[in-house]
């Protein structure tokens, strides 16, 4: 569900996904929303080395000692690659943060921004 910002080549991986999707078949994700990646660089939290503040698209993201590339899409960035290859869009979700999970699950990073952006497309018969 949180893989497929660290793929480079999505364009790839959705022709992979339709071939293997039946008409009708469901592809739902969540991946970083653009946004508060943005809001995190501000704060020099979680991401780093990015090629822009402003529209991040590639850096890195720090999980403790390691620093792993990214590639942080927009919904329509995802939305005019699936489209290209067939497929509807049913989704577009920005969850945001609750206080109950704040107070359950306290973060150091920024929380303004929804963290996760949801998707889902439904491939065309």
């Amino acid at each position: 569900i949180m893989t497929l910002q660290f793929i480079e080549d999505i364009e790839k991986t959705f022709d992979d996904f339709n071939k293997v999707l039946k008409p009708g078949g469901l592809l739902i994700f969540a991946v970083h929303n653009q946004a508060h990646v943005k809001e995190c660089l501000h704060e020099k939290k979680l991401f780093e080395d990015f090629d822009s503040i402003e529209k991040p698209k590639s850096g890195y993201i720090r999980l403790g000692e390691q620093k792993i590339p990214i590639y942080i899409r927009t919904a329509q960035n995802y939305k005019n690659i699936l489209e290209k290859r067939g497929f509807q869009q049913i989704l577009e979700e920005y969850p945001p943060f609750t206080e109950e999970f704040l107070k359950q699950y306290p973060i150091e990073e920024p929380t303004h921004e929804p963290r996760f952006l949801i998707l889902g497309y439904r491939k065309k018969q």
